[in-house]
């Protein structure tokens, strides 16, 4: 994702749409009504596009026992709180 640590936590309480989270190790646990999920950042590094520079942090989801249908729910929350604007 195109975005720091920081960055991150400041999205995170509207992507996962009001579901109780808390951190843990290198990343965070999320609970839903199917199961929990783990998330994983891994560490920031950079992309650059021409003169442009973007943080760059690998982010990872795992569903494990989690239901299709919380996983279904938890993604679409999660990509539209992460949505930037411009298509």
């Amino acid at each position: 994702m195109a975005l720091d640590r920081a960055e991150f936590l400041r999205c995170l309480p509207h992507a996962l749409a009001g579901r109780p989270w808390q951190a843990s190790g290198d990343g965070f646990v999320v609970d839903t009504a199917g199961g929990r999920v783990l998330i994983r950042l891994g560490p920031t590094g950079e992309r650059r596009i021409a003169g442009l520079r973007l943080p760059s942090t690998p982010v990872e989801l795992d569903f494990g026992a989690c239901s299709a249908d919380a996983a279904h729910a938890l993604l679409r929350d999660f990509a539209r709180g992460f949505q930037r604007g411009g298509g």
